[in-house]
């Protein structure tokens, strides 16, 4: 994510991370080091977290939420679904840790219902990257993308079990009306 975050902004996108007290979580210390400054810290507050980035994209700013999963989508709920969705902005949404990657912290910190509640709110893209190749594509696809876009990300390194050729972008359309409710490609969520 931090080296995708890190080629865009080198290639001239206007990206800048935002990020709830999650500079650790979201391993963002390289991205900080060579763009000091470009980063911004809320504190523990996640929805003004979203409010904020919400309102940088406004600006014409890629904006990028980095949080852990629990937290961004159950504390920043409303703020995704009104700020980011419903007002389309071009907001990317990082769930990190999701699922029971957590582990011994216990359901507090595990985040099994972040797609369901994501899909709930219509008008944002929702990915779930398998491998690390898949992965980088999604957010280099993400960051080009206009709009409002949810990737949820594994707590533990992914194996590679994709060969150089693959191109997430090489996929068949599917037309979501036919598939609403069903995945899409195997790992893209329609949120339509």
């Amino acid at each position: 994510m931090v080296e995708a975050f890190i080629a865009a902004v080198e290639s001239g996108v206007d990206l800048v991370p935002v990020v709830a007290d999650s500079t650790s979580t979201a391993k963002i210390a390289p991205f900080i080091k060579q763009f000091p400054g470009r980063l911004v810290n809320v504190g523990i507050a996640e929805q003004s977290m979203v409010g904020t980035a919400a309102g940088l994209a406004l600006g014409g700013k890629v904006a990028v939420t980095c949080n852990a999963a629990p937290f961004l989508i159950s504390r920043a709920n409303e703020q995704i679904k009104v700020d980011v969705c419903y007002n389309n902005t071009n907001v990317k949404l990082f769930g990190l840790n999701a699922g029971a990657s957590y582990g011994p912290l216990a359901s507090t910190h595990h985040a099994i219902d972040d797609l369901a509640v994501m899909r709930g709110f219509g008008n944002i893209q929702i990915f779930a990257p398998s491998t690390p190749r898949e992965c980088r594509q999604i957010i280099d696809y993400a960051l080009a993308y206009q709009g409002p876009v949810y990737i949820r990300l594994d707590g533990k390194a992914l194996p590679e079990l994709l060969d150089e050729s693959y191109s997430l972008c090489s996929r068949r359309r599917v037309d979501p009306a036919r598939r609403r409710g069903r995945r899409a490609g195997g790992h893209r969520f329609d949120g339509a």
